[in-house]
């Protein structure tokens, strides 16, 4: 009886964690802000239990990425655009 309650409650602890989606993000600076930005996201979504990853690409491409779909945010608009 201890096992089955140790397994629910084992269940119930990770299922959160393991049904978290995974947020694609692209980005278009590197840097100490782009850095400090991640970092904020990262924790965010962590508390929200959700991941998120990024993907530098240069401000066209992420826009256009942005816009049909392929990902699912930006997290810098323009840059040099």
């Amino acid at each position: 009886m201890k096992k089955l309650v140790f397994y629910l409650l084992f269940c119930l602890i990770l299922s959160p964690t393991l049904s978290a989606k995974t947020y694609r993000t692209t980005q278009v600076i590197s840097g100490p802000l782009a850095e400090m930005g991640q970092a904020l996201l990262i924790e965010a979504y962590y508390r929200a239990g959700e991941r998120v990853v990024f993907e530098l690409l240069p401000s066209a491409n992420a826009l256009d990425a942005t816009n049909s779909g392929v990902y699912d945010a930006e997290m810098f608009r323009i840059d040099n655009l």
